[in-house]
């Protein structure tokens, strides 16, 4: 274990003990937050490369697929906002890794744009287009239990500097609005993941003042689904692309997620006045609203093995990446 690694437990290690309650525990979503967000250690604060097929990396997602992601992106967004006229628009990035923004400097045909990392101070123009791309997966998520026919709510505890499950006495008030909705007298040890927070992120951003489309790609399910489907919860975690479900092991090392729940999503986009809220597949959305890209890279590249023709398959194949992941969709204009 290298110095750095050691120094990121060693203060994530202090971090635990002077954020965790009387008992010592902290619930699984405040011992996420650290592991991803504290300050100077976590997962997505430090300097480090995350995305891409480098062995030194963690994962491999759509923004990887640099020549054509974007191009598909602003395409379909021209579409959507017709007969609106685009230059109106500032394109805005939410969640962009540092320095390798999807659009970097190329916003045509909108007006402009800029990127905003989760840690910086959320501005939007008034007339935007707000792109984000795996940004809701990776905020912090509940986890609760089912335990002798009630929901338990788990939590961390630290034993000498490594940590183990343990069952909270209480459920953490973030979660009071959602405990009318869980199912009752479901199987024993069934385990749900609430990715309470990505709501409240994109509440966040839909109350600020401004107009035009949101548009998200990620990957998530119903509430049905998460609530009946997935007894063993949708938390993972990945780490030099291999995913594992020790979801506690090396705090600020791994990458950790979830499904999301796109109800949830959807329902938070209509209570902030944004109609024609859609949810697609990836492969739908850009086959539907991006035809014109689509048409022109058959066009402009006969060559099937060309870059741009691989990564438009890559893009759009339900094996790949075209059913992986959804787009949901928001119009305020």
């Amino acid at each position: 274990m290298g110095s750095s690694t050691q120094f990121n437990l060693s203060l994530f290690s202090r971090l635990f003990a002077e954020k965790a309650d009387k008992t010592g525990c902290l619930s699984f979503a405040d011992f996420m937050e650290l592991s991803l967000y504290a300050p100077q250690i976590g997962y997505y604060v430090r300097k480090k490369l995350r995305v891409g097929r480098q062995s030194e990396t963690d994962f491999y997602t759509s923004s990887s697929l640099d020549t054509v992601f974007p191009l598909a992106i602003t395409s379909a967004a021209t579409e959507i906002l017709s007969p609106n006229e685009p230059a109106k628009y500032t394109l805005v990035e939410i969640g962009a890794e540092p320095n390798a923004g999807l659009f970097q400097e190329n916003f045509a045909p909108f007006k402009g744009g800029q990127t905003v990392q989760l840690e910086s101070p959320l501005s939007i123009p008034e007339n935007s287009v707000v792109i984000s791309n795996e940004l809701f997966d990776a905020q912090p998520f509940h986890r609760l239990i089912q335990k002798d026919g009630q929901w338990r709510e788990q939590g961390v505890h630290q034993i000498e500097g490594s940590y183990q499950w343990t069952l909270l006495d209480h459920i953490s008030d973030e979660l009071e609005e959602i405990l009318p909705q869980l199912p009752q007298n479901q199987t024993e040890g069934y385990t749900l993941d609430l990715p309470v927070r990505a709501r409240h992120l994109l509440e966040k951003i839909a109350q600020k003042d401004w107009k035009g489309l949101f548009i998200a790609f990620d990957y998530g399910k119903s509430w049905p689904e998460l609530s009946t489907e997935c007894p063993a919860g949708t938390g993972r975690a990945y780490h030099r692309h291999q995913q594992n479900n020790d979801l506690l092991h090396n705090p600020t090392e791994q990458d950790l997620t979830c499904h999301i729940c796109w109800d949830w999503l959807s329902d938070t986009l209509l209570q902030q006045g944004f109609t024609s809220v859609e949810l697609f597949s990836q492969e739908a959305f850009f086959i539907k609203k991006a035809q014109k890209l689509i048409a022109s890279t058959f066009t402009d590249y006969p060559d099937p093995l060309s870059k741009p023709r691989s990564q438009l398959k890559q893009l759009l194949h339900p094996t790949l990446m075209g059913q992986k992941f959804q787009v949901l969709v928001g119009k305020r204009l």
